[in-house]
């Protein structure tokens, strides 16, 4: 059940309270990863339950795994709410196909070049170029390269989300 408006801003309002409070916990990456990013879209004043919204269908799962028990608290510590927290996906899908391809380095089929506005990155055109087929690995690089390809065989798993500086 969406909510009315008089609830939806309540809970807007709410949430950017709760939210703040992870802040300190968080590199500020870290939490405009997690925190940042959702935004309640939904709220059912019978039953206390929030849905909030994602934009990555890769964080779902771990928004729920890792995300949902510490929200649920801090509303209730902070806010004294008893909520029931859901997420949803509300991106584009990846298409599994062609994931599955990229992992295991087939080449993608044929499509047309990108057009590249004036804005856009010039960069962007290039990382077809960047896949485990053209790796070259190195002795300077061959832990990050194994770890790439886990984290590409095994998404939602070890080392995820995955930062390379």
């Amino acid at each position: 059940m969406a909510y009315p408006d008089e609830h939806k801003n309540e809970i807007t309002e709410i949430w950017e309270m709760v939210k703040e409070t992870f802040r300190s916990e968080y590199s500020s990456t870290a939490f405009d990863l997690w925190y940042g990013a959702i935004k309640p879209v939904e709220y059912d004043h019978t039953t206390n339950e929030i849905v909030f919204a994602t934009e990555s269908e890769f964080k779902l799962p771990l928004l729920e795994k890792n995300h949902k028990q510490k929200i649920e608290e801090r509303f209730f510590t902070e806010a004294g709410m008893e909520v029931k927290v859901s997420f949803r996906f509300v991106g584009t899908p990846v298409d599994p196909e062609a994931l599955i391809r990229r992992i295991k380095g087939e080449p993608e089929p044929p499509k047309e070049p990108p057009v590249l506005s004036g804005m856009a990155d010039p960069d962007l055109a290039h990382r077809s170029n960047y896949t485990f087929e053209n790796f070259i690995e190195g002795d300077s690089n061959r832990f990050a390269r194994a770890v790439c390809m886990q984290v590409a065989a095994n998404p939602y798993t070890v080392y995820n989300p995955l930062f390379l500086y």
